[in-house]
């Protein structure tokens, strides 16, 4: 670009209210706008599955974005001929990326303890399913998510079995979690049932969370985990049918969820298929659920500022 051209794209600018910097350069600065769909998706899946580098394609988005204002700026400029990379040399696009990190997000953190390969069909404890009853009994697999976490919350599967036996006695005397748990099983609408926590998250540390999962899968190392509070909801859930139960469990301690046991912890916009907010339609479901906080494997410490994110932990619970 010659020199009497780039002095009539400046008056152009000028005219269109941006000021020049002493450099010589513009400054253009968009506000924050909440991420589409599409470009959520964009930042989790690589076309084939959950992307291990959410924090790369988040800064190929921001990089996206960054050249659609200098598009835009060039029809401004009625100089549509006038390419990006022509125009970065004299305006710079100024996003606000941090605002964008730090931006909280409804998420849904899937649980996987082994119950997959079932389909999650170890799950479904109600009645009336082929293969959950036997005899006078509940048959209870310790691969099942909702027998991992009843055990974390400080009960024996036995008294799980016994919950869900007393459950429809009016006079049961349940109590807490175990009277949660039975009656979550108790209403259970399809038979592929996937434990789920609702929690708000900043997009940062879903990014963060989903990264060190994939990591772990691709090496093996599973030494992290994350701790959620238990004030916050969780339940079953359908994504293939839309479907699940009350999302009702009574967690009477917080969680610490071992990072090999999830099996994604996305936004839920970007869930395939149905998410939580289309089947239950309240937007409340996510308000008390935190992450207080995230441990990851040192050796993935090592890998992060390779993988784009800053080199810090942290590991201070939230408030709130």
């Amino acid at each position: 670009m010659d020199s009497q051209r780039r002095e009539q794209l400046a008056s152009g600018l000028e005219r269109l209210g941006y000021h020049r910097d002493s450099d010589g350069t513009f400054r253009i600065c968009p506000p924050f706008r909440e991420l589409e769909q599409p470009e959520l998706k964009q930042i989790f899946f690589d076309g084939t599955g959950w992307s291990q580098q959410p924090r790369q394609n988040f800064d190929a988005l921001m990089e996206q974005l960054a050249r659609r204002e200098l598009e835009a700026l060039a029809g401004q400029l009625e100089a549509p001929e006038l390419s990006p990379e022509e125009l970065a040399g004299l305006a710079r696009v100024c996003l606000p990326v941090r605002e964008y990190l730090d931006r909280r997000c409804r998420c849904d953190i899937l649980v996987d303890t082994g119950d997959a390969g079932s389909d999650y069909s170890l799950n479904t404890l109600s009645p009336g399913y082929d293969g959950s009853v036997y005899g006078v009994g509940y048959r209870l697999y310790d691969r099942a998510g909702i027998v991992w976490l009843t055990k974390q919350q400080g009960h024996t599967k036995a008294e799980l079995a016994d919950a869900l036996h007393r459950i429809t006695n009016p006079k049961n005397g349940l109590q807490g979690y175990l009277r949660s748990a039975a009656y979550e099983a108790w209403h259970e609408t399809t038979c592929e049932n996937q434990l789920c926590f609702l929690a708000e998250m900043t997009l940062e540390q879903a990014m963060l969370i989903q990264a060190a999962v994939q990591w772990g899968r691709r090496t093996r190392r599973w030494n992290g985990y994350v701790v959620l509070d238990r004030r916050g909801r969780a339940g079953f859930f359908d994504s293939w049918r839309g479907g699940g139960s009350l999302m009702g469990l009574a967690l009477e301690r917080d969680v610490k969820l071992p990072m090999k046991y999830i099996a994604a912890a996305l936004p839920d916009a970007v869930l395939d298929s149905y998410n939580v907010y289309s089947v239950y339609m309240d937007d409340s479901m996510w308000e008390k659920g935190r992450v207080k906080q995230i441990t990851l494997p040192k050796r993935f410490r090592l890998e992060m500022e390779e993988m784009g994110f800053a080199p810090r932990i942290k590991n201070k619970p939230e408030e709130g």
